[in-house]
């Protein structure tokens, strides 16, 4: 009963924020001046459904046992749906979303490792952001810019959260982020240099952190 409880109420919280969020969507201010002209993707009423499912994933995942994870990966799902949005519109994942996002999970996982007195989650953390940094930067220069810096920014948020939870959360969560994102592409051949892969990304991450920390 405590569980179904705190899912609901998860789903609540992540729900109304998601909400809030699509609010702010709908003005288009994240779009640059060059952006302007494009079309208004419509109302994305799939944001705070998004945001609400994702809280209630994790909530059913990590809630009470690792209560301080959820605390930390809280933010990126709920605000992973508002990146994805903008992703998906612009083919851009703004800095002033990313940046806090990260500060916030270097914070967490500092503050969880010393309060659990455990250093080897903090390292490994910080060797998962380091990996998945170095690989996205890798593949960024590799497409010349196809894939962008701001999903290089996204991967390293991305590879620390799912370490802290462990190993195999980070390496499902790439696998199956890029797989999908590799098969998206080549069915839908979509046009230009650049598709939205943050997306993919996050949705393959809070899979893989909530299957593997039920497993």
């Amino acid at each position: 009963m405590e569980q179904v409880l705190s899912m609901l109420a998860a789903a609540a919280v992540g729900t109304v924020a998601g909400e809030l969020t699509r609010r702010q969507l709908i003005t288009l201010r994240y779009r640059r001046a060059q952006e302007r002209e494009r079309t208004a993707p419509g109302r994305r009423l799939w944001v705070p459904v998004a945001a609400g499912v994702a809280l209630a994933l994790l909530a059913a995942a990590l809630w009470p046992t690792q209560g301080a994870m959820l605390v930390a990966l809280a933010p990126l799902a709920l605000l992973g749906p508002w990146l994805a949005a903008v992703d998906l519109d612009v083919q851009r994942l703004p800095d002033k979303i990313i940046y806090p996002l990260l500060g916030w999970q270097a914070f967490a996982v500092i503050m969880i490792s010393l309060a659990t007195g455990d250093p080897a989650l903090a390292w490994r953390a910080v060797a998962g952001g380091l990996i998945a940094f170095i690989g996205f930067e890798l593949l960024h220069l590799c497409s010349r810019g196809a894939l962008g810096f701001g999903d290089v920014k996204l991967g390293a948020l991305i590879g620390m959260g799912a370490s802290m939870i462990s190993w195999a959360a980070l390496w499902w969560a790439f696998m199956i982020g890029s797989v999908s994102a590799l098969i998206w592409a080549l069915i839908k051949k979509p046009a230009g240099d650049q598709f939205a892969f943050g997306p993919w990304l996050l949705v393959s991450a809070l899979a893989a952190v909530t299957v593997t920390s039920v497993a």
